[in-house]
């Protein structure tokens, strides 16, 4: 969540250093991002639910995502850039975490962030899984150490971070940050 945070700051700062303004996003419709909140919410939910059910609900909050995804790269063409970042890291979480069962996160790079290892073997990570020498897809988990913040991410992560950037600034830059029925409406 931290990550997601900062990307959101560096794309709100990107937006501004590129004469953008904040308000382009009064212009989008509010159901646009309820999709993303409800997957939002299953992640949250994932502290609470039983081990047996863990999978189907991260499963469901990627779906989701990605339903929102395809939702936004139809409507949302000036921000066509970003939303494809985004689809691609989605896209990366989503294969290693099918792969997989869960995310795998490598105990070397949790180490590495100067954190303690938790066994995950049983999903005490709420979605992780513990990355060994025979994991599919391995180098696509959590193998990532970023020590300054103490956290463990993936590939996937940093190309979805990068796009929520590009999303957030480029939504700002736009000045004609509107779905495309409703500058067909405007247009009669």
């Amino acid at each position: 969540m931290l990550f997601v945070v900062l990307a959101l700051a560096a794309g709100v700062g990107l937006g501004y250093a590129q004469r953008g303004r904040l308000r382009s996003f009064a212009s989008l419709p509010l159901s646009l991002f309820l999709v993303l909140w409800l997957a939002l919410a299953l992640q949250l939910v994932l502290v609470y639910a039983p081990v047996g059910a863990r999978f189907a609900l991260v499963l469901g909050s990627y779906l989701l995502a990605g339903a929102w995804l395809w939702w936004s790269a139809s409507r949302l063409r000036e921000a066509l850039l970003g939303i494809s970042l985004m689809a691609f890291g989605w896209f990366l979480n989503l294969l290693v975490i099918s792969a997989n069962g869960g995310m795998p996160v490598s105990r070397a790079a949790v180490i590495r962030a100067g954190l303690p290892w938790t066994d995950v073997r049983e999903g005490s990570l709420f979605k992780h899984v513990a990355a060994g020498p025979d994991t599919p897809l391995r180098f696509l988990g959590d193998v990532i150490a970023v020590p300054p913040v103490h956290r463990v991410v993936s590939l996937g992560d940093i190309v979805l971070l990068l796009g929520i950037v590009l999303f957030v600034s480029q939504v700002m830059r736009s000045d004609t940050t509107r779905l495309p029925m409703q500058a067909a409406a405007s247009r009669r």
